[in-house]
């Protein structure tokens, strides 16, 4: 892969968030804020989206665990016991196939988001994915490295050159959005408010609705390319025999996911929520 078009794909990795928070708001499917009795703002959360369908009698389940790359150690430290309720856990992450990270241990594989989400941590003083334990035998790789992301983009006709206009033209029309959104700027001050900066990161998010909404380019090549060759994996697990499964993914990804499940005959039939982080204090893990 050339260096220009590893340099193109990262900056959509990159960009992908601010696009995707970019948005007007919509019902939350994936991600909400939390509310008290006065219609307060208390906590950020995602969805555990469940799924079933009758097959020779078997019920089957699958369950989309979305979640957000940073948050308080105990929104990990949940996740971590939810799933290990699952007979196979498919995980996202950009890198080699099979690829299974040590609890702790970086994430990024050359992935540019690792500066993002260490400023994220910091301004919000909060944590971050690598406290998930990825080392059961039930958790399987679902996902692109960055060479098959590529490769996932030339088999539909796509260069570098133009991934990289389609990539400017999506964040012109996020950016047209965001100021339609009439929302007041960021200070310094605000930034070195960490309460502040979770409710002005969680409303985004919100805002968002957990959908993958991010431009033709970026939803084609950051969720969908993925998403396919995650519910490739889900086929052959289904095919195993197991009837208990969780899609890992960030939230973003489960808008098209949603559309998937439905299109092989699966019914969403309850949902759970997990806080992600508190939006009434903070408190350093």
């Amino acid at each position: 892969m050339s260096l220009f078009r590893k340099s193109v794909l990262a900056l959509a990795l990159v960009a992908a968030p601010t696009m995707a928070f970019a948005q007007p708001a919509t019902e939350a499917r994936f991600i909400r804020i939390e509310q008290n009795a006065k219609q307060e703002p208390i906590a950020l959360q995602t969805a555990i989206a469940k799924y079933t369908k009758t097959v020779g009698g078997r019920t089957i389940e699958v369950d989309l665990v979305g979640v957000i790359h940073v948050g308080e150690k105990q929104y990990y430290d949940r996740l971590n016991v939810v799933l290990k309720d699952y007979q196979r856990v498919l995980y996202e992450l950009v890198a080699p196939k099979g690829t299974r990270p040590e609890k702790g241990a970086k994430l990024e594989f050359g992935d540019p988001l690792a500066m993002l989400r260490e400023s994220m941590k910091e301004s919000l003083k909060i944590d971050d994915q690598r406290l998930i334990d990825y080392s059961p035998a039930s958790f399987v790789h679902a996902d692109l490295s960055f060479e098959g992301i590529i490769a996932a983009a030339q088999n539909r006709g796509e260069n570098a050159w133009t991934f990289a206009l389609g990539l400017f033209k999506d964040f012109m029309i996020a950016s047209n959005r965001q100021r339609s959104l009439q929302r007041p700027e960021i200070s310094e001050e605000d930034m070195k408010d960490p309460l502040k900066m979770r409710r002005i990161v969680a409303q985004q998010f919100a805002d968002s609705g957990g959908e993958s909404m991010f431009g033709e380019t970026l939803d084609a090549s950051i969720v969908k390319d993925r998403n396919i060759e995650c519910m490739s994996v889900l086929q052959k697990e289904l095919a195993a025999g197991h009837t208990k499964l969780a899609i890992f993914y960030g939230a973003g990804h489960n808008e098209d996911f949603d559309k998937r499940l439905k299109s092989l005959g699966f019914t969403r039939v309850g949902t759970d929520w997990l806080s992600v982080w508190s939006l009434v204090e903070v408190t350093k893990n």
